[in-house]
């Protein structure tokens, strides 16, 4: 006697289940995907703009195993910030969304965006005995894993900076991001991974936009150091300085002083390291200089 009942409950399950997929998959293609710039450098920030035809519960971005959520912007448009390593060989990749609709069940899309070589220069760098050893004893190595245990937290959901930020320092440019380097007699593999501002020593190292200080103390083999977290997975960070003006939990405005420019740790004169990571990867700060990326 039970048996029409859940025949009939059954199939209405799978008619609305399908009815569900269905309107999943219509929205899905109706809404619109870009990835701008279209043609990211190796090295480059690219954002992946979603223009939904219905609410948004909720999206992530995945690529290179970096995970970047989605925040809702102005025009009724959603961002992920991504970042691409300096290393990327040139071609064409995919960006992986995976979310869901807030009626209307997950979806997963490719967003096709391609990858341009990167050019950068390849310079040797001589250290003296003492901070050459900074690389035999194992102190480079521990301190960027402290380095990147920062900036890789959790990403805090408000956007502070507000348009291009500015260069930290005056001075000139000592080596741009990107270099491969080669420290005494290694082998030049690893890329520079910020930008160098060469100045006097005790020039002053600035807030290039609004953000919150997250760290700011002494690492053996960077010096005195700061740490930014600009909000939705951005990060800053300065090295090499003589001496720290802020502390950890300090809210900062663009130009407010930072610290002063030093040659601590592995320098060869005075300057101040400055990087930029987007969602855990180092991307080329002069970039967020060049334009601004919202």
């Amino acid at each position: 006697m039970r048996f029409f009942p859940d025949f009939a409950s059954a199939s209405r399950a799978v008619l609305l289940l399908g009815w569900v997929l269905g309107a999943s998959n219509a929205l899905r293609a109706e809404s619109e995907w870009t990835v701008e710039p279209a043609t990211v450098v190796a090295g480059r920030t690219f954002s992946v703009w979603l223009k939904p035809t219905a609410p948004l519960g909720g999206a992530t971005a995945r690529w290179n195993g970096r995970n970047a959520p989605f925040y809702k912007m102005s025009g009724g448009r959603w961002r992920a910030l991504l970042g691409t390593g300096s290393l990327e060989p040139a071609g064409t990749r995919t960006v992986t969304v995976d979310g869901y609709w807030a009626r209307g069940g997950p979806f997963l899309e490719d967003v096709p965006f391609a990858v341009e070589e990167g050019t950068y220069p390849v310079g040797r760098i001589k250290l003296s005995p003492d901070r050459d050893a900074l690389f035999t004893t194992g102190s480079v190595e521990r301190d960027s894993y402290v380095l990147t245990t920062l900036y890789n937290q959790a990403p805090s959901p408000k956007r502070l900076w507000n348009g291009a930020f500015v260069r930290p320092s005056t001075g000139v440019v000592s080596s741009v991001f990107g270099a491969r380097r080669s420290y005494g007699d290694r082998p030049a593999l690893n890329p520079h991974t910020g930008l160098d501002l060469a100045a006097p020593s005790g020039t002053p190292v600035t807030a290039p936009q609004r953000g919150v200080v997250v760290f700011a103390g002494r690492i053996e083999s960077f010096g005195n150091t700061v740490l930014l977290d600009h909000g939705q997975g951005v990060y800053t960070y300065y090295l090499h300085m003589r001496a720290l003006a802020v502390r950890a939990g300090d809210r900062v405005k663009t130009g407010r002083l930072l610290g002063e420019t030093g040659a601590e740790g592995i320098a060869t004169g005075p300057h101040v390291h400055w990087s930029l990571t987007v969602q855990g990867e180092r991307v080329d700060p002069q970039d967020w200089v060049d334009r601004f990326i919202p």
